[in-house]
């Protein structure tokens, strides 16, 4: 018994063991204040084609949009605040589908609050 208690796993037992770790949490809700996802809600596929033009230009309000349609999906409010302050970018390379990033910044400053974003506490900074 002592022996079985103090063998060592080996790496194809630790790997199996993460494998079926990742697959249980991801396979549900962590918790139940979660909120559910509409069973109408299609998860949506985007390509570059969707946030570019004809001519190759990135078109920010596309990107934004796509972000603001997984917020639906999820029940995530959508405030002013998140569609004045919120930034996307594709880093100049023309593939926002796949190493695009949008974010907001949060300012942790006791003269504004205390976590207001840039766009609401500080406008022309």
């Amino acid at each position: 018994m002592a022996s079985e208690t103090n063998r060592r796993l080996s790496r194809r037992e630790i790997i199996a063991g993460a494998a079926l770790a990742g697959g249980v949490a991801l396979s549900g809700p962590l918790h139940a204040a979660e909120p559910a996802i509409a069973a109408s809600s299609a998860v949506k596929t985007y390509t570059n084609a969707d946030f570019y033009d004809a001519s190759g230009k990135f078109l920010p309000e596309k990107a934004k949009e796509a972000y603001y349609d997984m917020f639906r999906r999820f029940g995530y409010p959508i405030s002013d605040t998140l569609k004045k302050g919120m930034w996307v970018l594709d880093f100049g390379l023309g593939d926002y589908a796949h190493v695009g990033m949008a974010g907001i910044f949060w300012l942790n400053r006791q003269d504004y609050g205390y976590f207001a974003t840039r766009s609401t506490c500080c406008p022309g900074r």
